[in-house]
């Protein structure tokens, strides 16, 4: 029998419970994503996606630059393609010296069809209040930022232009999220994955940190390539490739000892880094988005796996002097 005290305070004893609970991850994430498996499969050691894009809302110019997160340069563009299925934003980074990349975004406005290709990223920033089902209908676009965890963030090329050398220091821009406070942001993220014979869902938590200043220590040579697999897992057309990396302070502390980090083929930052050996520190612009290889072993484990943290990888978009 509970002692006469502890029943007299049960009620305090209930609403502090309530209050700390969501701390140790006793509420479930609230932002829900299914995906189809192979399409989780097809992607998971992927750099970039092709798809055929259908241009809904194009911003009327890029933003500006500046010192707020938002005042980042790039031109965002609200889109659909059948290759994804999902509601979805398409970014170009550095658009203010893509004219013509940006011209042919804003040309095609109003559903009007375009070739792009870019990376592919699932990220829950602006997910608004909407689960996400693959391939179900996609409600009207309000604006160029709909809800949606899916995007094409940057785009490497529109139509006939390339845009790979947009993967650059953003000059004048004072948004880089700190180290540190994106770590501590993002690792702490609560990620529960529900597998399925033919989809996965996935809940997660709201997090943003699109652009990360932080340094990074090589723990292996750049040798495994990413891209479309053939009929024996072995690379067909390769689009990057990817590495296991320390996350590091711009001091040189050690956030997280291995993170699997992306490089896009033919972009500035892949020819700067590849050549590196293991050991090596540089200072990079990355953006985090969900690692679907991960997804894929934790699905495949089972278990008390199924409810670890973020998983996560990150995609260098720039390296900075």
């Amino acid at each position: 029998m509970m002692p006469t005290s502890l029943v007299r305070r049960a009620p305090a004893l209930l609403f502090l419970v309530a209050l700390i609970a969501p701390a140790f991850g006793a509420t479930p994430p609230n932002i829900a994503l299914t995906l189809r498996n192979d399409f989780i499969r097809e992607y998971k050691n992927r750099a970039t996606i092709d798809a055929d894009l259908r241009v809904v809302i194009a911003a009327e110019h890029p933003h500006t630059v500046g010192s707020t997160s938002s005042d980042d340069g790039d031109l965002h563009v609200a889109v659909e393609s059948d290759d994804v299925g999902l509601p979805m934003v398409a970014e170009l980074m550095n658009a203010r010296n893509f004219s013509d990349a940006v011209e042919a975004l804003q040309d095609a406005e109003g559903g009007n069809a375009l070739k792009a290709t870019g990376v592919w990223r699932i990220w829950p920033e602006h997910a608004g209040e909407v689960e996400f089902i693959q391939d179900s209908a996609i409600p009207p676009y309000p604006h160029t930022n709909p809800p949606h965890v899916y995007e094409i963030h940057p785009i490497i090329s529109v139509n006939s232009f390339d845009t790979r050398s947009s993967f650059a220091d953003i000059e004048g821009y004072e948004g880089y999220k700190d180290s540190r406070v994106a770590y501590n942001a993002i690792s702490k993220l609560d990620f529960w994955i529900e597998p399925g014979p033919s989809t996965t869902s996935m809940t997660m938590k709201s997090v943003g940190y699109n652009y990360i200043d932080m340094k990074v220590q090589l723990l292996e040579p750049v040798t495994h390539e990413l891209g479309e697999a053939g009929a024996h897992g072995e690379v067909t057309h390769r689009d990057g490739y990817s590495f296991y990396g320390s996350w590091l302070t711009l001091s040189g502390n050690v956030l997280k000892r291995q993170v699997r980090f992306i490089l896009v083929a033919g972009t500035p930052p892949e020819a700067s880094i590849k050549k590196l050996s293991p050991g090596s520190v540089v200072h990079v612009v990355a953006m985090p988005r969900v690692d679907l290889a991960l997804v894929v072993y934790r699905a495949g484990a089972g278990g008390q796996v199924l409810k670890w943290k973020m998983p996560y990888e990150l995609v260098i978009l720039a390296v900075l002097q």
